[in-house]
């Protein structure tokens, strides 16, 4: 079997088996899958460094003086 033809029936087969999971679960199947997703527990995030906190501050003081007025950065 060449590789063009393996490919077709191989993706024939995952279409056909996603399609029989979408028949069976109804118009809901996205909804599910989607909820199930948010299950998921989620890392904790990290907490910013006192640097990171500093940096933001100063650049948030002098960004502006670098942007026009619409907010897009000037060309310096």
């Amino acid at each position: 079997m060449d590789y063009p033809t393996g490919y077709r029936d191989g993706y024939r087969a995952g279409y056909a088996a996603g399609r029989s999971d979408m028949d069976m679960l109804g118009a809901a199947a996205p909804v599910a899958r989607q909820i199930e997703d948010a299950n998921i527990m989620m890392p904790k995030k990290r907490k910013p460094s006192a640097y990171s906190r500093k940096y933001k501050a100063a650049f948030r003081r002098i960004a502006p003086t670098y942007k026009n007025k619409n907010g897009t950065w000037r060309k310096v």
